[in-house]
């Protein structure tokens, strides 16, 4: 069994899984504000309370550029108080278990590589919409890190201008699916912790202000994907994350790219744009094959920075799941 760990800006959701990715245990508790010690102090208790399942290895994702050799997360998003820190160590210093960590997007990448709709395909580019928007490349059916583990970083993309000259606003946290909802529930006349379901049941054409402000997130979504289309010259997107469980926002992201393409009739490669099948569930997932990534299929690659790390957790794991494979 695996324990694995998806930090998010508002939640960190949990699961215990088999080598199969079968789920036993599932769970998710707020995510911690202020500090990392808050973080770790719920997330070293969670394990602790499933001491029972004999867990073999832990496996994280989260916002921010993830070195998945070292552990170190760096920004860490909306996490402030990851930056810098290495996860991987922390967790290894208290379990004495193999620890993988990757970032949350590339997570959901491998995730749909392992089990999803990118497994058939060569190109891809998965889009997750959350506190920001994650993103993972997949190039010639691998996904794609980049040169300082930071490719698919599509929150970093330039976006529109601030009202300070020459400042401009970063795609991924101009156009957030949390920002879009607290706009709405205000619109509304509602708390802004009111759940996200409830206020998608705002978001109607006969309601002028919702459907406004929807379709303007899906819009700066849509022009994201209208230029990864034209760099990367993938064969699909896949949208995953909370809200991509409302079939809605797949169908208007599609609506708003076409309406792109109506109105500059210079671009001709019109994108293919799927719902992810794996719901929330991806980012667990694709956390834990990154696991067996770095600890089995790639162990001689990473072996020198475990070894470091962690010098007697490895070998035992690799040779007893290099049996059971």
């Amino acid at each position: 069994m695996y324990m694995v760990f998806d930090i998010g800006g508002t939640f960190v959701k949990y699961a215990i899984l088999d080598r199969s990715g079968n789920i036993f245990i599932q769970g998710k508790f707020p995510t911690p504000q202020q500090s990392l010690d808050e973080l770790l102090l719920e997330m070293f208790s969670t394990i602790e309370r499933y001491e029972e399942y004999e867990v073999k290895g832990i496996s994280i994702c989260c916002p921010g550029v993830v070195d998945s050799y070292q552990g170190v997360v760096y920004y860490g998003g909306c996490l402030t108080y990851l930056h810098e820190v290495n996860l991987k160590q922390k967790f290894i210093e208290k379990f004495k278990l193999p620890v993988s960590i990757e970032n949350d997007g590339k997570a959901a990448a491998l995730a749909e590589l392992w089990r999803g709709g990118v497994n058939q395909s060569k190109h891809a580019v998965i889009l997750v919409l959350g506190s920001a928007i994650g993103g993972g490349i997949v190039i010639d059916g691998k996904l794609h890190r980049g040169q300082h583990f930071s490719a698919g970083e599509v929150s970093y993309m330039v976006g529109d201008p601030t009202d300070q000259p020459g400042i401009f606003k970063m795609c991924g946290f101009d156009a957030c699916a949390p920002k879009m909802i607290n706009d709405i529930a205000e619109a509304n006349g509602l708390s802004p912790d009111t759940d996200g379901r409830i206020v998608f049941e705002y978001i109607k054409k006969e309601n002028a202000a919702s459907w406004s402000i929807f379709t303007e997130y899906c819009h700066k979504i849509a022009k994201m994907i209208v230029s990864l289309q034209y760099i990367l010259d993938p064969e699909r997107f896949i949208i995953c994350g909370g809200i991509s469980t409302q079939s809605l926002v797949c169908e208007q992201i599609m609506k708003e790219v076409e309406q792109i393409y109506k109105k500059n009739p210079m671009y001709l490669l019109m994108p293919v744009i799927e719902n992810s099948t794996l719901n929330n569930d991806a980012n667990l997932y694709g956390a834990l094959y990154h696991f067996f990534e770095e600890y089995i299929e790639k162990a001689d690659e990473y072996a020198e920075h475990n070894a470091i790390l962690c010098p007697n957790c490895s070998t035992e794991l690799i040779q007893s799941e290099q049996k059971a494979v």
